[in-house]
């Protein structure tokens, strides 16, 4: 394992409103488990406000866990983990030529001599489809496909282990989704990554993950491989993003029940299925071999 993540909790503090001092702890990931094999890709499907980019900053180490831990198998973690941003217009500096971006991580992190740095960075360009006439350019001159390849080239400069992209595609057409995902292929295979792939497009998931993580308020609901959690889902909240035929409940809780389920399932608002026992957050179930789920209907 590249990296293992137990019990991992981030809890934020917010300010009821603007006129009051009072303040709320609010989990943006709550006591999520997972690990990392070498040359895997994990997808992590959520919608906005699911806990995606915090869990992405936990194991980038941006951020600290409020509790749990998260164990790596390597030491340096700013040249082992990587991360692809979302936007390619706003991850480049505009005042910087292509040739100084890309320099910069090899001299930030002392990977090579100086003189070695125009051939390295003409390796990357290889890597990442670019023409080495890019280099004199600035990053406004350059497409947003162009961009995330020049991203992903500084990325692979200092040579890691992981890389964390968060919705790396999403700001592009579909064509060029296309062919950015299958560069993500080529260099996963060629280079023997692993990546964190945070994704709300289904398809995007099916098409690039080998295990699927899925994201509900924080909380890590259903996690297996790609193939279980997609034909056998088992949360009734996977069965929804699934399927176009179920349709969200959100129902009005009374005041006990809004009371009694801060500490609960946190889809119990909006679940068919929910119980009394749902009062309590579910503890995560094995179902079947490497499929797992936090689910009270899965309980004996």
């Amino acid at each position: 394992m590249l990296l293992v993540a137990q019990n991992l909790t981030k809890e934020y503090l917010i300010e009821k409103s603007i006129f009051s001092l009072q303040t709320i702890k609010v989990k943006a990931v709550n006591g999520i488990n997972f690990g990392l094999e070498k040359e895997s890709v994990l997808g992590i499907i959520g919608e906005t406000g699911s806990g995606k980019t915090t869990l992405a900053k936990l194991i980038a180490k941006l951020i600290t866990p409020s509790s749990g831990q998260i164990k790596y198998s390597f030491c340096d973690i700013r040249k082992s983990i990587q991360i692809i941003f979302q936007n390619p217009y706003n991850s480049l500096n505009p005042r910087l030529k292509i040739k100084t971006i890309l320099k910069e991580p090899f001299i930030i992190h002392k990977i090579c001599s100086r003189s070695e740095i125009p051939a390295r960075i003409n390796d990357l360009l290889k890597k990442t489809k670019l023409n080495d006439t890019c280099l004199d350019k600035y990053p406004e001159q350059f497409s947003g496909g162009q961009r995330q390849r020049i991203a992903i080239a500084r990325a692979l400069a200092v040579q890691p282990q992981i890389l964390i992209c968060d919705e790396p595609t999403s700001s592009l057409d579909l064509s060029i989704q296309a062919q950015i995902l299958n560069l993500f292929v080529c260099l996963k295979n060629e280079l023997k990554l692993c990546y964190v792939f945070i994704s709300h497009n289904l398809e995007v998931i099916s098409f690039i993950a080998d295990k699927v993580l899925i994201l509900y308020k924080g909380v890590d609901i259903e996690k297996g491989t790609k193939e279980q959690v997609f034909k056998n889902p088992l949360h009734p909240y996977t069965k929804i993003l699934l399927s176009k035929d179920l349709i969200l409940q959100n129902s009005n809780l009374n005041q006990t029940e809004e009371e009694n389920i801060l500490n609960g399932c946190p889809f119990y608002n909006q679940c068919r299925y929910r119980m009394k026992r749902c009062f309590e957050m579910p503890q995560e179930l094995q179902p079947e071999d490497q499929h797992y789920v936090k689910c009270h209907l899965y309980q004996r």
